[in-house]
């Protein structure tokens, strides 16, 4: 795959996370996410999705992150932090080189991965839980993979 084509897909893969996360609707985006990262990635052991849980349910139970003093991050919505994170990560997917892409793994690994640890463990609703668990798991693997080989990314 061309280097110019990788990074559009891997904008679009954040892209499509900032919208699944950003309200009670993202949540019908999970399977297109799934199937993105799975051939981005070539990872294809994500969690099978659970269904849907009603959008009544999002802001109570996922409407609310305690903050983390690890971050130095205070109370604050998910639907309002992990969008921005994931936006962030979509536009630096479109520019630069190996640099870039290893500034990009740190921020996955310092920034986003504490902070959905955090919401994760505060989750009560299962089917976000695991759309959360699944983010991590495609995060997670973007960063390795851009540490395996970032000059190529």
């Amino acid at each position: 795959m061309r280097i110019a084509a990788y990074r559009q897909q891997r904008s679009q893969l954040y892209r499509l996370l900032a919208a699944t996360h950003a309200g009670p609707l993202g949540y019908a985006l999970f399977d297109t996410v799934r199937s993105l990262a799975a051939s981005l990635l070539e990872y294809a052991e994500f969690l099978p999705p659970y269904p849907p849980p009603p959008a009544a349910v999002y802001h109570w139970s996922y409407g609310f992150c305690p903050g983390s003093c690890e971050l130095g991050c205070g109370p604050a919505s998910p639907a309002a932090c992990l969008p921005r994170h994931f936006n962030f990560l979509a536009d630096s997917a479109r520019r630069g080189a190996a640099k870039r892409r290893l500034r990009e793994a740190d921020y996955i690994e310092r920034e986003l991965l504490p902070c959905l640890d955090t919401i994760i463990k505060q989750l009560e609703v299962e089917a976000y839980r695991q759309l959360l668990v699944t983010t991590r798991q495609i995060v997670l693997k973007d960063a390795e993979q851009i540490r395996a080989r970032p000059e190529v990314t």
